[in-house]
């Protein structure tokens, strides 16, 4: 099937951008040929200056997942559940969710609880749905909505290594913790397996990584789809892909790894030029909040990018700003925030509350970036007007946003990733 091109054209302060086919092929590999120039292409970071970051960022937000082992007490898991709450109106289907759905929701979440549960260990088989409670439901804070799900926290790639802390009460669902998130998934996504097998894909010693905005590996009915970051376990040139059997237990099926421009043995190397052909590959892809649409959102788009070179940020905008060096933009004027972005380093990230971007240089002299966005505002006989948008796209970072201000005045913070 040959790929499909989409093509979304806007302009903003009289700029027109094309955001490029999601698919499109090149007739050179791109990652490749920049990777055979690593003579001569500068390393922003070497491989022992990524993990010293990772240690930091991870320490950040509670400690590696391979150094938990105890088992979860109620108390604890108690804490876990109850970072979830449903005080607001939400609607499913259009139709306002009712006082008795959610206490049904609830009563799932904290069924089954023992005062000690033992710590069981994952994998993902397929790419699934992270959710805050125990259900494939949608739900959304307007009727007419359907793009952001309250329940959805973030879409989880196969080959995830999870730990397993509970079961709800129809044991249908697992509150799992994968790196920097927790929340449910269904049962049968999950393969359980012993410590030391769950430790091949939690701390593997040799790995490929998709660099693909997306990729499927497998085949017939075991066939998964990856997302551009996603990493598997080599062994000996193949790769170890994860199958659940009847039982609900691990299988791993091996299959020879063949690298080209859309899998890369090991991180690729984290160079300007890398992040960019990367960063570039999910324009024209749909705006997919938590990860939905088989797509991403702004910090998933963050996420993905970086971790293809082994930087593993948090999910979440607010986590990757909270856990990471760099610069304040708070307090400044515009053309002092102008002023400061043009000393930061093609790559850094722009954090504003709830909106992540990645600087991507300056085009005629005008300071662009990349990032997943959902809406922009156009002014109108004196009014702002919120305009959906709903695509990873290139911008001027000085658009208005869909608030009234332009996202180069809402910036709080650059992130400068060295």
């Amino acid at each position: 099937m040959k790929p499909m091109v989409l093509l979304c054209i806007l302009t903003f302060m009289g700029i027109s951008l094309t955001a490029s086919p999601v698919q499109a092929k090149k007739p050179v590999a791109a990652v490749q040929q920049a990777t055979k120039n690593q003579q001569r292409a500068s390393l922003l970071m070497d491989r022992v200056q990524i993990h010293a970051l990772n240690t930091a960022i991870s320490q950040k937000m509670g400690g590696p997942i391979t150094a938990e082992t105890a088992p979860i007490t109620a108390e604890k898991l108690n804490s876990e559940l109850s970072r979830y709450q449903m005080g607001r109106a939400l609607y499913h289907d259009g139709r306002l969710m009712t006082d008795k759905e959610k206490k049904e929701l609830v009563s799932r979440a904290y069924g089954r609880m023992p005062s000690v549960n033992p710590l069981r260990y994952g994998v993902t088989v397929k790419r699934v749905d992270l959710k805050s409670f125990p259900t494939g439901m949608r739900a959304f804070s307007a009727p007419t909505d359907r793009d952001f799900d309250v329940f959805q926290e973030t879409a989880v790639d196969p080959a995830v290594p999870v730990l397993i802390y509970h079961e709800d009460a129809t044991g249908q669902f697992l509150f799992v913790r994968a790196y920097f998130y927790r929340g449910w998934v269904p049962k049968e996504s999950v393969a359980e397996t012993d410590r030391a097998t769950w430790l091949t894909y939690a701390a593997p010693k040799e790995k490929a990584v998709v660099t693909n905005r997306l990729l499927t590996l497998g085949k017939g009915k075991d066939a998964a789809l990856y997302q551009m970051g996603s990493a598997l376990p080599l062994e000996k040139g193949r790769l170890l892909l994860p199958r659940r059997d009847q039982a609900g237990r691990l299988v791993i099926q091996k299959e020879t790894a063949r690298f080209d421009d859309a899998l890369h043995k090991g991180p690729l190397p984290y160079t300007e030029e890398n992040l960019l052909i990367l960063a570039r590959r999910h324009l024209g892809a749909p705006y997919g909040w938590g990860g939905r649409k088989k797509s991403v959102d702004c910090s998933a788009l963050t996420q993905d990018v970086y971790r293809s070179f082994g930087i593993e940020l948090p999910r979440n905008s607010g986590e990757q700003a909270r856990t990471t060096p760099g610069v304040s933009f708070q307090g400044l004027s515009r053309k002092a925030r102008l002023s400061l972005l043009k000393t930061l380093p093609v790559g850094s990230l722009l954090y504003m509350p709830g909106h992540i971007m990645i600087y991507s240089g300056e085009k005629d002299g005008v300071p662009m970036v990349i990032h997943a966005l959902g809406s922009k505002g156009v002014r109108e006989k004196g009014a702002v007007r919120k305009v959906p948008v709903m695509k990873v796209v290139e911008t001027p970072v000085d658009i208005l946003g869909s608030s009234g201000v332009t996202l180069l005045m809402r910036v709080t913070k650059g992130i400068v990733i060295r």
